[in-house]
């Protein structure tokens, strides 16, 4: 439909700037229907009778331009520009390598405060310090909130002293439940564990800063390395020791846990335990267009 409008008008418009090409002026109209004709007709017409097209008085653009897709190719696509080499040669220089894994556990030193809002696990070890909330429902409706005290036991109402220091949170639940059953008649029980006991634990050896720190029952060796500030400039993180009592319990390579992601060996710890992390010895260094460049320590027998 348009194609043929747009025929019809550039016939009439044609004999009308044939009529008008010596000397007269096209009326108003006549420009107005010349603008409304295709770009490619209105160049045909003006080349052929010898005028050109006045362009728009407030701006020399089109009212629309064709969006750039596909942007100039650098002269060169596999080479870099001097000024941008010139940086990166520049930062390469400034920046040095680092020891891998030392800044994940950096920080400031802290203590932290009792937990009483995470899930415990059920092989998680019942303490001096722990509170047991013991829920009754059925005949009674109560809810205790029971304390373990030094002695390793609760009071509990009707029941007595319970011993449940050493044991397993999972084994503690049972046998509460089981001895609620047995002499509540018509009472059932909800047991779960509410805040639980901090404790004092050390990190020492070359720590950023070594010393004695009180954190939750639930801290691990690298959590405990963490709260400390960090290893130190000379601190290894594939020689780590976990004692007790004057002896090793476990040895833990932070490598297996940065690069492997197991966790085996980052153990929880116990009161009084000592976080020993000893010093650096053999490294490489590694650098260029690699994943990871950095300072890697070596262990002996490695290659």
């Amino acid at each position: 439909m348009f194609k043929g409008y747009f025929s019809v008008a550039a016939f009439i418009l044609a004999r009308t700037f044939a009529s008008y090409s010596m000397a007269q002026t096209p009326t108003p109209e006549q420009i107005k229907m010349f603008q409304n004709l295709p770009a490619d007709q209105q160049q045909a017409l003006a080349s052929k009778y010898g005028f050109s097209i006045p362009s728009n008085p407030s701006s020399n653009k089109s009212p629309y331009e064709n969006p750039q897709v596909i942007k100039p190719r650098a002269e060169s696509s596999g080479a870099v520009s001097s000024d941008v080499e010139e940086q990166w040669l520049k930062k390469g220089k400034q920046e040095e390598l680092k020891r891998f894994g030392l800044d994940l556990f950096a920080g400031s030193p802290s203590t932290f405060a009792p937990i009483s809002d995470v899930p415990v696990p059920a092989n998680y070890t019942v303490g001096a310090g722990d509170e047991i909330i013991v829920q009754l429902f059925g005949k009674e409706n109560e809810t205790y909130r029971l304390r373990v005290n030094r002695a390793g036991t609760i009071n509990f109402p009707s029941l007595g002293p319970v011993n449940v220091a050493g044991m397993h949170f999972s084994d503690v639940r049972d046998s509460l439940t089981q001895r609620v059953k047995e002499q509540m008649i018509g009472v059932r029980s909800d047991i779960s564990l509410g805040e639980l006991r901090t404790m004092q634990v050390f990190v020492m050896g070359d720590a950023y800063k070594p010393g004695a720190y009180t954190v939750s029952a639930l801290t691990t060796i690298s959590q405990a390395i963490y709260y400390s500030g960090g290893f130190g400039e000379s601190g290894a993180l594939r020689d780590i020791q976990l004692k007790r009592d004057g002896k090793i319990i476990r040895k833990l390579d932070m490598y297996d846990l940065l690069l492997k992601g197991d966790a085996s060996n980052d153990v929880r710890l116990l009161p009084d335990d000592v976080v020993l992390i000893g010093s650096v010895n053999d490294t490489v260094s590694i650098e260029g267009e690699i994943n990871r460049p950095a300072i890697y320590e070596v262990k002996q027998g490695e290659t």
